[in-house]
């Protein structure tokens, strides 16, 4: 790998874990401003606006819009606009704290969770760049290094809004983001547009195949918010923890390493495992031993996860296309998953762990019938 390529990579890695970063704060920053600026409460004041509709509304069409203008103007042209979003929101978020001025317009409140869910959307670009560039054995550490991206920015905007405030925390992306802005800058000017292979489209197979990964993928991820948070505080009566997270973050490398050796059908067949194991321990009240073993079980399937996604979906030829069919899918399996947590037919981590394993095994099934995955 030449100099000027790792820089390209390490640039698209920080860009990544920034904007990760910036996903996790800009939320919890305009809640904060609703509450206490512009005295609205986030749903409860208006429960007729459909708020979910917007969320899916909004991180679909950014999927689609934001991978058009990708392949329209290339990836970092792309990348220099929603950094530009992001210090808008950011800037106008606090502008809005520092001067005190109270809003209390609905229109105002939905336009600016619109964009910073529209902004969020743009997430797997990166991905798909660099997959472009680079032969198919490496897209394991490429998923796994965008994955660590993710979760590391997510994080640090954890752990940074829990020890500074909100508008501190928000100030101080401000200066990552500028960096991260002059190197989009500099990179659209050396970097032509990328040219788009003529490909055949994915077979019905190879979309069933990735509809499934990014279900897995999405609820796995949402497991601990959606699933496991409600049961340790109304269940065990215990403190949430983010142990798990800090697992699947540090397996991610050595997931990778392994899936691309095993091949899909064992990587699938051991992540089962691990998740049905961790439940028997969730069972049990091994709570600690529990995260432990779901976050390595599940890390498993989720590091190469992208890069199976990208195998099966290479054939839609365009940025859009692609990012439009991952938004579509992944923001669906989110909502389903709040959904079935909220039923309460039966303890919730066990609600996700029985959707993630029989999703895995019809993945299974797929490949070894249809080998849609090499």
């Amino acid at each position: 790998m030449y100099p000027r390529e790792t820089l390209k990579l390490l640039i698209i890695f920080i860009c990544v874990w920034v904007h990760a970063s910036n996903i996790l704060t800009l939320p919890y920053f305009n809640a904060f401003l609703e509450q206490q600026a512009w005295n609205f409460t986030l749903l409860q004041e208006n429960p007729v606006m459909p708020w979910h509709l917007l969320e899916f509304t909004a991180k679909v069409s950014g999927c689609y819009c934001l991978g058009y203008l990708a392949d329209r103007i290339g990836f970092f042209k792309t990348m220099k606009l929603i950094t530009l979003g992001y210090l808008f929101l950011a800037g106008l978020a606090f502008g809005i704290y520092f001067f005190s001025i109270k809003i209390n317009s609905l229109l105002l409140i939905t336009l600016i969770r619109s964009c910073r869910l529209f902004l969020k959307s743009a997430i797997v670009l990166p991905l798909l760049y660099l997959c472009r560039f680079y032969t198919p054995l490496k897209h394991y550490q490429i998923s796994a290094l965008m994955l660590v991206a993710i979760m590391g920015g997510t994080l640090t905007a954890y752990y940074g809004n829990s020890i500074y405030s909100f508008f501190q925390w928000a100030g101080f992306l401000i200066i990552p983001d500028l960096v991260i802005l002059g190197f989009c800058i500099y990179l659209a000017k050396q970097t032509s547009i990328e040219k788009i292979t003529r490909m055949n489209s994915a077979s019905f197979s190879s979309k069933v195949m990735a509809i499934l990964i990014i279900g897995v993928g999405s609820i796995g991820l949402s497991y601990t918010p959606c699933f496991t948070d409600w049961y340790m505080s109304n269940v065990m009566i215990a403190t949430p923890s983010s142990l798990m997270n800090f697992i699947i973050l540090l397996s991610l490398f050595p997931s990778a390493y392994f899936a691309k050796i095993m091949g899909p059908v064992r990587t699938m067949t051991f992540s089962m495992i691990g998740i049905f194991v961790a439940m028997l321990l969730l069972m049990a009240d091994s709570y600690i031993v529990h995260q432990v073993v779901f976050g390595i079980g599940f890390s498993l399937f989720l590091a190469p996860s992208l890069a199976y996604v990208y195998s099966v979906l290479k054939g839609f030829q365009s940025y859009a296309k692609i990012t439009l069919f991952f938004g579509f899918t992944h923001v669906s399996f989110i909502l389903f998953a709040t959904y079935a947590a909220s039923l309460r037919m039966m303890p919730p981590p066990f609600i996700g762990a029985a959707l993630m394993i029989s999703m895995m095994a019809a993945c299974i099934g797929i490949q070894k019938k249809y080998k849609v995955l090499h």
